[in-house]
């Protein structure tokens, strides 16, 4: 898994681009290095009084449960095969599932040195689990 990733896209691009309707990330810039301690870009979309909203907020990288102990383990990825029974992902994957717009990631070289190589498909976006940093709005739990 990527251990950085660019997000090359203004705030009204991505409302753009994601047909949402609010944001709370009126703060980003456009990032070419986003790494897991930068609060970045998420795209979540709920319900109220029966209309569907979209929104982009920002959020942490990283999945940090109310019940770990601070400075602990904040894991970046899940394994598609047991994210819905891993006892760490299963809640936030059944009800908190955001869009990451990651238009471009980085992969280190597996021969050891310390390059990247930037791969960027084609409106690539990655599946996540996620809560804005502040704020509360539908069935989100508020900052995380």
């Amino acid at each position: 898994m990527c251990g950085r990733y660019v997000v090359p896209n203004t705030t009204d691009e991505l409302l753009s681009l994601f047909d949402a309707t609010g944001a709370n990330a009126a703060d980003w810039k456009p990032s070419y290095s986003v790494a897991p301690t930068d609060p970045a870009p998420i795209v979540r979309e709920w319900t109220r009084d029966e209309t569907v909203q979209r929104d982009v907020d920002l959020a942490s990288w990283g999945l940090k449960r109310g019940w770990a102990k601070p400075g602990g383990p904040a894991p970046i990825n899940a394994r598609l095969e047991s994210v819905a029974s891993n006892g760490m992902f299963r809640s936030p994957f059944a009800s908190q599932r955001c869009l990451v717009p990651m238009p471009g990631y980085y992969e280190w070289q597996q021969d050891g040195r310390r390059e990247t190589a930037l791969l960027h498909p084609r409106r690539w976006r990655c599946a996540g689990c996620g809560r804005p940093l502040c704020g509360d709005r539908g069935n989100g739990e508020g900052s995380g």
